[in-house]
C-alpha cells in the first residue's frame, strides 16, 4: 500500500536541504496508509523517511501518533514524551501519551498526561472531542 502522485507544490527550497521536502512526503505516504487500514506499514514508512532527517526537537509527533494507531505502545510513549517537550506540540501530544499510557495500564502516568493536556487547554472550546475525553479519562481513572 503507498500513496501515490503527492507533489508538494511551492515548498521552499531552502528547506530542502534539509530533507523536509521528503519527510513531509513520506508524512502524507504513511498518513495514507494508516488511513486505508495499515498504520503499521505507515509508522515504518515514515520512521524509515526520518532516518535521514534534520530534526531541531524531537522526532515529530506524527511518527508517535503513528505509532499508537499501530499499537506500537512503547514506541508511542518514547516518542510522544520527547514530543511533549516541545511546545509547539505539547498539548496534542500529551492527549496521545495519556492514552498511550491508559493502554499499557500506567494509570499514574495517564493521570499526569490528561491532567497536563487539560491544564494547556484550559480556554479550549469545552465541547472540543479531545477535551471531552481527557475529563472523561481523569474521572475514570480517579475511581
Amino acid at each position: 500500500m503507498r500513496a501515490s502522485g503527492l507533489v508538494l507544490d511551492g515548498f521552499p527550497p531552502f528547506l530542502d536541504t534539509l530533507g523536509l521536502r521528503g519527510s513531509l512526503t513520506a508524512y502524507y505516504e504513511a498518513r495514507q496508509m494508516a488511513d486505508l487500514g495499515d498504520p503499521e506499514a505507515g509508522y515504518l514508512h515514515l520512521e524509515a523517511a526520518l532516518e535521514h532527517t534534520i530534526w531541531l526537537f524531537e522526532a515529530p509527533p506524527q511518527l508517535g501518533f503513528l505509532a499508537f494507531e499501530a499499537e506500537r505502545w512503547d514506541d508511542a510513549i518514547r516518542i510522544l514524551e520527547g514530543s511533549s517537550r516541545n511546545p509547539v506540540f505539547r498539548s496534542p501530544a500529551k492527549f496521545r501519551l495519556g492514552q498511550a499510557y491508559e493502554a499499557v495500564g500506567d494509570r499514574e502516568r495517564a493521570l499526569d498526561a490528561y491532567r497536563s493536556y487539560l491544564a494547556r487547554m484550559a480556554n479550549a472550546d469545552p465541547g472540543l472531542q479531545s477535551v471531552q475525553t481527557a475529563r472523561e479519562a481523569v474521572v475514570r481513572l480517579e475511581r
